[in-house]
């Protein structure tokens, strides 16, 4: 099996973040910026970012998970949560942006060799959750603060 390259997203957002500019403004206003780690959908995005300000996220759009991570997985008898958990699914990083950014934000992606793609939605509810369609078996995860 062929290693996976490490994917650098450095470039890219300081360039969005204006620091390449003599006036540091910025291009896109990005609400929030999660390295997504084993247990960051749960952990990073809800605990710490969303459910403290009533907000939720729909990320119906992931990426696939490297083959690697599907035998483990496959090999550890893990179910899509337990994944989740130990490994970030092959998602790298998440971006919020506004909803009238996210095509200029993709095309500045494209510009700087990164793939990127829309994986859901941030939404307010009384009762805030993070639910994500996970990719090893299609099955729904959903976290809540409780």
């Amino acid at each position: 099996m062929a290693a996976e390259p490490s994917v650098l997203y450095d470039q890219l957002l300081q360039h969005l973040n204006g620091w390449y500019t003599g006036e540091f403004q910025q291009i896109i206003t990005a609400h929030s910026i999660i390295h997504l780690s084993g247990g960051a959908f749960e952990g990073k995005l809800g605990k710490d970012i969303l459910f403290p300000r009533g907000l939720s996220a729909e990320l119906e759009n992931l990426w696939e998970p490297p083959e690697i991570m599907q035998l483990c997985a496959e090999w550890r008898g893990m179910d899509d949560e337990g994944c989740y958990k130990t490994w970030n699914g092959g998602q790298g990083a998440l971006v919020v942006v506004s909803p009238d950014d996210s095509d200029f934000f993709l095309r500045e992606a494209e510009r700087f060799d990164i793939e990127a793609q829309v994986c859901g939605e941030i939404t307010k509810r009384d009762d805030p959750i993070v639910r994500i369609q996970s990719k090893f078996s299609g099955a729904e995860i959903t976290y809540s603060p409780n």
